[in-house]
């Protein structure tokens, strides 16, 4: 946690989705964490560049790989070229109803990335997010 407060990066162009896991991550933990949402590539890219400018960098990202403008994986490229060096302790999750075996094997090949997780219910979502992060659950 950085400035004393959760951060979290949300990338998906579902509305409810966002909404459903920005609740949950509120209910599980107890107090709702500092949550930024982005629709698609462009807007998180830029986000990412001004967070990193204020130092205010997300501690968890979750990225969905269907984006209005493009693949997750690109917006993973980013990352992992300007951002992980920087920030390695950053948990980045990819979320997706995909779940075909290149997908899965595509993930593998990001040094940055945490987990593949398949879209289920939020709280399911939340729950995996938690258990490959240091958040703790009071």
């Amino acid at each position: 946690m950085r400035n004393g407060k959760l951060n979290i990066l949300l990338v998906d162009d579902d509305p409810i989705s966002t909404t459903l896991l920005k609740e949950f991550f509120k209910i599980t933990l107890k107090k709702e964490p500092k949550t930024q949402i982005c629709h698609d590539i462009s807007s998180c890219k830029e986000f990412l560049e001004k967070a990193h400018g204020i130092n205010f960098f997300p501690d968890i990202i979750l990225l969905d790989i269907n984006l209005p403008d493009g693949k997750g994986y690109d917006l993973l490229d980013i990352y992992e070229r300007d951002f992980y060096h920087i920030y390695p302790e950053t948990a980045v999750f990819l979320v997706s109803a995909s779940s075909d075996p290149k997908d899965f094997a595509k993930s593998e090949t990001y040094q940055c990335l945490k987990k593949y997780i398949v879209k289920d219910s939020a709280d399911k979502i939340v729950k995996q997010v938690l258990e490959f992060t240091t958040i703790s659950v009071e």
